[in-house]
């Protein structure tokens, strides 16, 4: 996974794409949920991703989800919240969200937070959305980081701290 993210980013490597791509794809064909995560995100949108390969990510997501992994929870919640690749199902993806966070997942943190926050499929408490976007942040989650940046800017759900703001942004 690291070799194919120096690549794709050309950090200690000449910047790749292509060849970063070319090993997504086979860390993909050989069952990588990380991978499958990695091409529908970076290549959503393109003709780089086939609907095949969604439908391969996605199924890959519900076995590790239904394992108990908190990334592939989350994985799949955030296609579920959108409808990427699968019938639009906001409930179930506020569900495997708060798997996710409960197991203490940054990235769940931070996508249960947002739901919260903006009333997605759970009523709107904002409260509860700033304490698990500090979660996240704590954890160095860059998403996390902002959106908590954002409500302390702005005295969203806390106290307004422009300082810790900017600390965040940074």
């Amino acid at each position: 996974s690291e070799s194919r993210l120096l690549c794709m980013e050309g950090r200690g490597v000449l910047c790749n794409r292509s060849e970063a791509e070319q090993l997504w794809r086979r860390a993909m064909g050989n069952g990588s949920s990380e991978a499958a995560g990695y091409l529908v995100i970076e290549f959503k949108g393109t003709n780089a991703v086939t609907d095949t390969q969604i439908r391969k990510a996605i199924g890959l997501w519900r076995q590790r989800s239904d394992l108990g992994h908190s990334d592939a929870q989350n994985s799949l919640g955030r296609c579920l919240k959108n409808g990427d690749g699968v019938t639009k199902d906001v409930a179930e993806a506020v569900r495997l969200f708060r798997l996710s966070a409960t197991k203490g997942d940054a990235s769940g943190q931070n996508n249960l937070g947002y739901c919260l926050k903006h009333g997605i499929g759970v009523a709107k408490d904002v409260a509860e959305a700033v304490r698990l976007y500090r979660l996240s942040a704590t954890q160095g989650n860059a998403r996390g980081q902002n959106n908590l940046g954002v409500c302390l800017k702005h005295g969203i759900g806390a106290a307004k701290d422009e300082m810790e703001a900017v600390r965040l942004f940074r």
